[in-house]
């Protein structure tokens, strides 16, 4: 540090101390906040004891203490949007509320508030200390891959060295002085030579973590850029293999012709399934990963499970049994479509590595109280096992247990490393039990909430609401499709099912044929040339309201799968959201929902999943 004189020491500790803060801060929101995410955003819902306890808190302490070791600060504290302290390394401090502090206010609106203050006493991380001079600084933590604000860090750094060094520079300097000019001279360069070697180090490393931090953050948005493309490039093709495969199963076909057709729809299934799980690993590593919190009934999940894979157990003549006690039956409040995964990745998992024998899938309640249930899925199978040396591997990414089980069995890897972190973010355990030869057993225990109020399928609501109702035979689509292959599949699709379909290429299109025709619904690409699908939704809603209409229901039936996308259709008007590849099935349920009764209003979250691949 170079020390001057008073009217710029001060300032440029402060200032280098608020640096190192900042850069402390976007370390912590790239590699760290992700990783806790799901602990620290549902912190508010828990109880405060429970909080300090919880085996998460002490290994977020672990972590963030390994980070700042040896950086001079005496305490991280962490706070959400709303001002609850949700971690400090203080952790009697945990809970506390900051919402009305003017300094978290500042920073929640971006603006960045330190503090210079002498603490007589204060908890520090090393312990109790005494006399510090201590800054603290309020400042925003951001997520790496989009600016989203995640909460708010507060960083106390220990400055009393510094100002003590500067303090003692100051008095040596005069002193020297006024005994003999060429004293003050020598003294100077040493106190400049032995503070420049110091700081210059410092620096270097101050320099090296925020070049590190700002690589990390590049390579994260690149990744999730390219793999955002490459699902949309794998998807779309995807759709046209799998939807014209379809279209051909409906026609006259020989033995041999339909064996080969079910080849075919089975590959593109595998690969569709390859892309969704890289698709989950990347939003994962990148803390994307989000869960849903409906009411559903857990025999549910299981019975889906069971239905979706005993068509594999029955191809290799396996037995695939299920035992789920009573507790099963009871409503819980959750997320469905993330049990079904990784009960799926297990459950599938077993029958792929299963020759002969049988794969049991049962459920067992644990513990209990008003509020939470908990409960133990077990998946034992009499598969080739694992061997003992490679067992502590098998949940990490890309990971197969031999490269011959690779090339026997295929898959890349990531089913595994997905239901880990799934399981992680549900703040769960996974495990497993295994002898090479003879079978495994995976075993995962995760609790929900229990639910409290009267609960009915949404599937069920929808199918008692429109039982009644029948199909109109006037009714319009508009499909605006550029893919050539996929328009044809879509209009083919909707043709079987009875329905009248317009077709354009592009968004432009889309807003005048809306203007000129009388149509029901609309099916909306995203990417298209000219004007894509969310530009022509916002044209659409745009002259609607005025015009004082009934609205057209827009879906948009789109390669991209992101949460992001959805929400990104639903902020542009859009009521549903489809994405490629889909089903017939899929494509009906749809129709089924918006063409007879028309409802008003965007569709809910769940709904919109059941509509959705992905």
């Amino acid at each position: 540090m170079m020390v001057v004189d008073q009217r710029t020491s001060d300032a440029d500790i402060n200032k280098w101390a608020e640096a190192n803060n900042a850069s402390l801060t976007q370390a912590i929101a790239n590699s760290v906040w992700p990783r806790f995410s799901g602990h620290l955003e549902s912190a508010r819902s828990q109880p405060i004891d429970k909080l300090q306890k919880a085996s998460k808190t002490k290994s977020l302490n672990e972590e963030i203490r390994t980070l700042v070791a040896e950086l001079g600060v005496l305490k991280v504290k962490l706070y959400e949007t709303g001002g609850m302290t949700v971690f400090s390394t203080q952790t009697s401090q945990i809970g506390t509320d900051y919402s009305k502090n003017p300094r978290f206010l500042k920073s929640l609106d971006g603006g960045f508030a330190s503090k210079l203050e002498l603490r007589k006493k204060f908890g520090a991380i090393t312990g109790p200390l005494s006399d510090r001079w201590v800054l603290s600084s309020y400042i925003p933590v951001r997520r790496a891959n989009d600016g989203k604000l995640l909460g708010v860090a507060e960083i106390y750094r220990d400055v009393t060295a510094a100002r003590l060094e500067a303090a003692k520079s100051r008095t040596a300097r005069a002193i020297i002085i006024g005994f003999a000019l060429a004293v003050v001279f020598v003294c100077l360069v040493f106190i400049v030579w032995r503070s420049d070697i110091r700081l210059t180090a410092y620096h270097l490393r101050e320099i090296d973590l925020i070049s590190s931090a700002a690589d990390a953050e590049a390579r994260n948005q690149a990744k999730s850029q390219f793999l955002a493309n490459m699902s949309h490039e794998m998807r779309t093709p995807l759709n046209g293999v799998l939807g014209m495969g379809n279209l051909l199963a409906k026609t006259d076909l020989n033995d041999r012709q339909t064996s080969l057709l079910q080849i075919i729809g089975k590959s593109g299934q595998a690969l569709l399934s390859l892309v969704d799980d890289i698709l989950d690993f990347s939003k994962a590593e990148s803390g994307a990963l989000t869960l849903n919190s409906v009411p559903f009934k857990v025999v549910d999940c299981v019975s889906d499970v069971v239905d979706l894979l005993l068509p594999a157990a029955e191809e290799k003549n396996i037995q695939l049994t299920c035992d789920i006690s009573i507790a099963g039956q009871e409503t819980v409040q959750g997320d469905p479509k993330r049990l079904r995964q990784i009960l799926t990745n297990l459950v599938g998992n077993a029958i792929k590595f299963t020759d002969s024998g049988a794969v049991i899938l049962s459920v067992d309640p644990g513990e209990k109280s008003d509020t939470r249930k908990h409960f133990r899925f077990t998946v034992q199978d009499t598969g080739i096992g694992i061997p003992t040396d490679q067992q502590s591997q098998i949940f990490d990414s890309f990971y197969q247990a031999e490269s011959s089980a690779a090339r026997r069995f295929g898959g890349a890897g990531l089913g595994l490393a997905v239901t880990h972190q799934l399981v992680n973010l549900m703040d769960g355990k996974i495990g497993f039990d295994s002898v090479e030869g003879k079978g495994s057993t995976f075993w995962v225990e995760v609790t929900f909430d229990a639910n409290l109020e009267s609960f009915e399928p949404v599937d069920q609501q929808h199918s008692k609401d429109t039982s009644s109702l029948t199909q109109p035979n006037d009714t319009r689509i508009l499909l605006a499709e550029d893919n050539e292959i996929n328009r044809l599949v879509a209009i083919e699709t909707l043709q079987d099912l009875g329905h009248s379909v317009d077709f354009v290429e592009n968004g432009q299109d889309a807003v005048v044929a809306w203007e000129q025709g009388n149509y029901s619904l609309i099916l909306m690409d995203i990417q298209m040339p000219k004007m894509d699908g969310l530009e022509a939704t916002r044209q659409i809603r745009e002259k609607e309201s005025l015009q004082n209409g009934p609205p057209v229901r827009i879906v948009a039936v789109t390669a991209n799968a992101y949460e992001s996308d959805r929400e990104d259709c639903l902020s542009a008007g859009m009521d549903d959201y489809l994405s490629k590849p889909f089903t017939d099935e899929q494509v009906s349920t749809l129709i089924d929902r918006w063409l007879p009764q028309l409802p008003q209003g965007l569709a809910s979250s769940e709904e919109m999943e059941s509509s959705a691949l992905h």
